[in-house]
């Protein structure tokens, strides 16, 4: 049965190509060929990735004992403030956080109302000399990565959560940027941990 419907629809394909030919219907050759294309790159996307992903293929990552953990600072805000206490609260084995500014001026400033609102942890002020954050915070994160051999680095980037689903393309365009580069760099090995805080949580 299957056979006999596969033919029937074979033979109503081809006559309906070649009658409609010259009103267009030559493009369903390169369409159907281009979807036989894309299906089979996906399925050797996904058959090389279950090897990947494999317990046969590789050990499993090691996790080292100790954390480290750096919150990216945008500005001084609940937003940043939620994510440092975030941090806080999982008692890493040491606590960054780090700010990078686009001058000289606005680091001053994000200092000054950092020190007004955080007492018991620093923040690093790093200014971006070609105004490239995602670049300059992963240069920081390979100088943090650098300073301990026993820790495994955890990125912490606090993202906003607008009242509506779609103002979410207006907010955290920079942290996915940042993220996207982090994971993208081969030579730094780091966890990002995405803490989504609502606009309207308290």
């Amino acid at each position: 049965m299957s056979a006999a419907g596969f033919i029937a629809t074979a033979v109503v394909f081809l006559v309906i190509l070649v009658s409609k030919f010259t009103h267009g219907a030559w493009m369903l050759i390169p369409t159907v060929a281009l979807l036989v294309i894309v299906m089979r790159l996906l399925k050797h996307h996904y058959q090389k990735l279950d090897g990947l992903l494999s317990l046969e293929a590789a050990p499993v990552p090691q996790v080292l004992p100790d954390k480290t953990m750096v919150v990216l600072v945008a500005d001084v805000n609940r937003l940043a403030l939620y994510g440092l206490r975030f941090a806080q609260s999982l008692r890493p084995a040491h606590l960054r956080a780090v700010h990078v500014a686009l001058s000289e001026e606005e680091g001053a400033r994000v200092i000054l109302d950092w020190n007004r609102h955080v007492k018991d942890v620093s923040l690093d002020v790093v200014v971006s000399e070609y105004r490239d954050i995602a670049a300059t915070t992963v240069e920081y994160l390979k100088g943090v990565e650098a300073q301990w051999d026993n820790d495994t680095i955890v990125v912490v980037i606090p993202e906003l959560v607008p009242p509506r689903f779609w103002q979410g393309i207006f907010h955290n365009q920079t942290a996915t940027r940042i993220g996207f580069e982090i994971t993208q760099d081969p030579d730094l090995n780091v966890e990002i941990l995405d803490i989504p805080m609502k606009a309207s949580q308290r």
